[in-house]
């Protein structure tokens, strides 16, 4: 697997910092519907892993989400586990890689 290309990587314009009172949940939500992310695959981190800001993602949006999975959501943890094939190893499982590139065949 390949990376983008230098020019095709994009943050978020004009971040801005979520008020002490307020959840980064909905203030993330917010900002995916203020800017144009159709077409364009959006990371966040484990907290945004939702179903609400998942389909605001990729139903509303038209974009690919990288979720992020941890251990504190353990029934999604599991039915990702049944799904995703058994040869890929996600960071920090201690798999051996099956990737292309500089790293194939190392541990990540």
């Amino acid at each position: 697997m390949t990376g983008p290309k230098p020019s095709q990587v994009e943050s978020a314009p004009n971040p801005s910092t979520t008020p002490k009172k307020e959840n980064e949940i909905p203030a993330a939500r917010r900002l995916l519907a203020r800017i144009s992310i159709t077409g364009r695959l959006v990371s966040l981190d484990a907290m945004h892993t939702q179903h609400q800001t998942a389909s605001q993602i990729v139903l509303e949006a038209d974009a690919d989400y990288l979720l992020t999975l941890k251990d504190n959501q353990p029934t999604l943890l599991e039915t990702a586990q049944t799904l995703v094939p058994s040869a890929f190893f996600p960071s920090g499982s201690g798999g051996t890689r099956k990737a292309h590139g500089p790293n194939r065949g190392e541990k990540p």
